[in-house]
């Protein structure tokens, strides 16, 4: 008779950004007897009639979603908002928060998490998380970012110094990069604020960020060595097609959006950066990176972590001159301030890890033994099967269809190669080494197409 026991589910929609800090908290989870889970949206949907309760894990409300799951799945559903990470104004925060949040009350959410105190002090103040037990205990995609973490990216690091040379890494995280889309993220953050000028006034100086990014690009562009270039790496919201034209001039600027960014942070000489939040790992790390904005104070615009942890500038000259000359005393102390100025923002920078926390939080939550989750070979082929045709599909309107402009992204470009026991194994073997934990005793198993099933014994 298989064991029973607790239960948990871990949502998946982008690997390239989720999938190692998941499998950090997989690994922590595991460790603390609970049988856990990591899987696309479309696995978790094939559960219902599978278990009777768990614990789900996901990254935002999911609201509709996650009223199913209550329902058919018996689940604790359970959140930490990361898209509410280090980007959002302080002076706004609890507007953002509001609006994102709206749907929360203490009957379908008993357990949330916040990044940090700042977060969670906000949080208590709002009228939906009355009764809502909020818990700050950081971010465990930060984990990644510690040293030990580092050499999990030796191999691809070395790839890309190969491949790409000496490069610096520039992040967007603009929304609008053209005037249609500046309309459509528009009326996307009305959406999500109540206050219709708010909406405007962000999404402009987004906008005005974006201009002055193809600016610098058209400055920066001609001084650079022959042996220099530049790589653009788009937030996801942003189209390629797009900024594959908008590139088109400068022939020292390529696009790259695949996998991970921190095997791209640690390859480069440095980062430019508009406003994104991987300005803090980059200063987290050590890595040489400058903020290219005028240095103003704009309350609900620029009272950002992202803003506050890097040198500004908006001369192309004076950043190429803080990225070639940049001396290891000078990185490493403003490393040390940026993780202070940090602390009352996000939780378990230093000490404990957020995933370590965050697991023996959820392993405190009260939900019924489970046994395993099994499908039989017939629907376990069906499910691949399904799959199958959903990618040939996509292919041909990829093929054939009219793909300008488009700015979402398919979930086989969101999860290229699935989601395999044998990566994710890959990931927790490497994860345990580095922890001291021994990898012998963790077992993975393919339950499905894109949902793999995770113990510790």
């Amino acid at each position: 008779m298989p064991t029973k026991k607790k239960t948990a589910l871990f949502s998946i929609e982008i690997a390239a950004r989720e999938l190692a800090p998941k499998c950090l908290l997989a690994l922590e989870t595991a460790k603390l007897g609970m049988r856990v889970y990591i899987g696309s949206f479309r696995a978790m949907k094939q559960l219902e009639g599978k278990i009777d309760e768990c614990v789900f894990f996901h990254k935002s409300t999911w609201t509709n979603n996650a009223a199913r799951i209550r329902q058919t799945l018996g689940a604790q559903f359970v959140f930490l908002d990361e898209e509410m990470g280090l980007a959002i104004p302080h002076s706004e925060l609890d507007l953002y928060l509001g609006a994102r949040h709206k749907t929360v009350s203490a009957e379908n959410y008993k357990h949330v998490f916040a990044i940090g105190d700042l977060h969670k002090t906000c949080m208590d103040s709002l009228e939906m998380f009355k009764g809502v037990n909020v818990h700050a205990l950081g971010w465990p995609r930060i984990d990644l970012w510690r040293a030990p973490f580092h050499q999990l990216f030796e191999k691809p690091v070395e790839e890309l110094r190969e491949e790409h040379g000496d490069y610096y890494l520039l992040v967007t995280s603009f929304g609008a990069i053209s005037e249609a889309t500046f309309k459509d993220y528009k009326d996307l953050m009305q959406s999500h604020l109540k206050n219709e000028h708010d909406a405007h006034t962000f999404v402009e100086s987004k906008y005005d960020e974006f201009k002055a990014c193809i600016r610098l690009l058209e400055d920066i562009s001609p001084k650079l060595k022959r042996s220099e270039k530049i790589i653009l790496r788009p937030h996801p919201c942003e189209s390629l097609d797009v900024w594959s034209k908008l590139l088109e001039p400068f022939p020292n600027v390529f696009l790259h959006h695949e996998g991970d960014a921190t095997p791209w942070l640690l390859a480069s000489k440095g980062t430019i950066q508009f406003g994104s939040t991987v300005a803090v790992q980059a200063a987290f790390m050590g890595i040489p990176s400058i903020q290219v904005n005028d240095g103003r104070h704009l309350p609900g615009l620029t009272d950002i972590a992202i803003y506050q942890v890097l040198d500004k500038t908006t001369s192309a000259d004076e950043v190429l001159d803080y990225l070639r000359n940049n001396d290891p005393e000078v990185l490493q102390a403003r490393q040390k301030s940026m993780i202070q100025r940090l602390e009352g923002q996000v939780g378990c920078l230093e000490g404990a890890m957020a995933s370590t926390e965050i697991a023996k939080m959820l392993e405190q939550i009260e939900v019924a033994p489970q046994p395993p989750i099994r499908f039989g070979w017939p629907r376990r082929f069906m499910l691949w099967f399904k799959e199958q045709v959903n990618y040939l599909n996509y292919l041909k309107k990829k093929k054939f269809g009219d793909e300008s402009g488009r700015v979402k992204r398919s979930k086989f470009e969101k999860i290229p190669n699935g989601l395999t026991a044998q990566e994710i194994g890959d990931h927790l073997e490497k994860l345990a080494h580095i922890l001291g934990d021994d990898p012998k005793r963790i077992h993975c198993r393919q339950v499905a197409h894109n949902l793999v099933e995770i113990e510790y014994n």
